[in-house]
């Protein structure tokens, strides 16, 4: 299809445009011939609005591939969208700069102005909501400045994208899409070992895990051990929203295990590599063969088995002759799957006052056991503490550290940003200790006790307190504030929680 291009007549009437929504149309029909297997909608005014996030999610133009299972969507499905191609019109808008040749590879592509961080913002959060919604290892998407594109690739450890292409005179473009449109799905950013299960598993599914008859499913197999067999499961995606692409990306649900007919917890994420990283599946192993309470069994766990194309390739890409900012700290990610026993109960949803201090303080259990062992968990957090028959479980050991290794914590190996100690916040070369992660279940008692308890708080003294306390960036002088001058606390400020103020004096 490529050989059908002709230099400065295959997207004539894209070129005669004179506002940026007089694009779209054009070029959805100029590009067409060159990718018969994929569709492009027009979009802009019809956005997807029940996507879970708090946004409308609009692009200007949303591809479908023909492949899709169901009629082609009028607008943006951001579970089913392909790619998303977002247009601009003024230079301003613009966040990809272009270097020169001579200083390519060490000078920044990036503006910095607020429109251009707006414009990446928005193609940011398309491509992390497409991510998020969909089982995939990968994404792409296509911004267009008048007569310039480029081709961007999003993954979990970060971001690749193209130098300018002159599309009205380059066949590049065309012919990527053209290539793109019939590569088979490991290539096309499918997560390939995911499947559909059959209508009987998938009815079964349905039924123990309590959702709707068209809710859809999904399934696969986690590995075993080195002499267990694989576990299979079937569970669907779960309401996990992502501001960015390159994170761990965890989906975490209950799930089905066939074979057994009973509820189990998956866990599907990208962990971070490294020498020094345990794998979370090993953690759980060694805390459960020394008996550690409040700590779930770990079934089955592994890296994902994938064809070289699914990994991520950002690592790879970062030292290519043709990369500008070579030399850039990037952190490896590497698709991982793990089954625990237990299904989850989150800490929001304590059912009194004395539930929620034994979960914390079961988790403080853990913790001091733990550390004996040689493990400091490094991520107290909300998110990480389940209960179970009035107890709390602390899950979530992927960015564990080995207590005769702790270095100074990364900017990927933190933990979470609210509950982080006064220290690691203020100081990002500090070395994480037991102490952070003491800090850090005070931190945990106080947002809850803060988020669902009455309080003699205003609206307006609630939100400041909740941003400059447990968001503050950078430096975290809410929580030093805190710590050192005991203000924001008053005596009377819990009536249902007397105790508190004593807790932090």
């Amino acid at each position: 299809m490529a050989n059908l291009f002709k230099k400065g007549v295959s997207f004539e009437q894209t070129l005669k445009a004179t506002g940026e929504l007089d694009m779209y149309e054009p070029f959805i029909k100029e590009v067409k011939p060159f990718a018969p297997e994929l569709h492009f909608i027009n979009s802009h005014a019809r956005g997807d609005k029940k996507n879970g996030y708090d946004f409308e999610i609009k692009p200007d133009v949303s591809v479908y591939h023909e492949s899709l299972d169901g009629p082609i969507p009028a607008g943006c499905d951001i579970s089913n969208l392909d790619m998303h191609i977002e247009f601009k019109w003024h230079r301003f808008d613009n966040p990809f700069l272009a270097p020169s040749d001579d200083d390519w590879d060490q000078v920044a592509f990036l503006g910095c102005s607020d429109t251009q961080q707006d414009t990446l913002g928005q193609i940011r959060a398309y491509a992390a909501a497409q991510l998020t919604s969909q089982l995939r290892t990968h994404a792409f998407s296509l911004y267009i400045l008048c007569n310039t594109a480029h081709i961007i690739q999003w993954d979990r450890e970060g971001t690749v994208i193209t130098k300018p292409i002159l599309y009205t005179t380059n066949p590049s473009l065309v012919e990527w899409f053209s290539q793109y449109s019939k590569v088979p799905p490991e290539l096309h950013s499918i997560d390939t070992s995911v499947s559909c299960p059959s209508e009987d598993e998938a009815t079964s599914a349905r039924a123990k895990l309590g959702l709707q008859a068209d809710m859809p499913m999904f399934k696969t197999a986690i590995p075993g051990s080195d002499d267990g067999s694989p576990l299979s499961v079937i569970f669907t995606i779960p309401d996990v929203l992502s501001s960015t692409p390159a994170c761990h990306g965890t989906h975490a649900c209950p799930t089905y295990d066939h074979s057994g007919d009973h509820m189990v917890f998956f866990k599907d994420s990208w962990h971070v590599n490294g020498p020094d990283m345990i794998p979370e599946g090993k953690i759980y192993v060694e805390l459960n063969r020394n008996h550690i309470p409040y700590v779930p069994t770990c079934l089955r766990s592994g890296n994902v088995q994938c064809w070289p194309e699914q990994e991520m390739q950002m690592m790879k890409y970062a030292e290519s002759p043709w990369a500008c900012r070579q030399g850039l700290s990037i952190t490896s990610h590497t698709h991982y799957w793990l089954i625990l026993d237990v299904v989850r109960e989150r800490l929001t949803n304590f059912t009194s006052c004395r539930e929620l201090v034994q979960a914390i303080h079961d988790v403080l259990i853990v913790h001091q056991l733990a550390y004996a062992l040689g493990l400091l968990h490094c991520d107290i957090s909300t998110g990480n503490i389940i209960i179970l028959q009035g107890h709390g479980y602390l899950i979530d050991w992927d960015l564990a550290e080995a207590r005769n290794i702790l270095k100074p914590h990364q900017a990927t190996h933190t933990g979470t940003w609210q509950f982080m100690s006064a220290h690691l916040v203020k100081d990002a070369s500090a070395t994480h200790t037991f102490k952070d992660d003491l800090e850090s279940s005070f931190w945990v008692l106080l947002w809850m006790v803060v988020m669902f308890s009455m309080s003699s708080f205003s609206i307006e003294e609630h939100s400041n307190f909740i941003r400059g306390t447990f968001e503050s960036a950078p430096g975290g002088e809410g929580k030093w504030s805190m710590l050192v001058s005991q203000q924001k606390l008053k005596k009377d400020l819990f009536p249902d929680w007397p105790l508190l103020y004593q807790l932090h004096t």
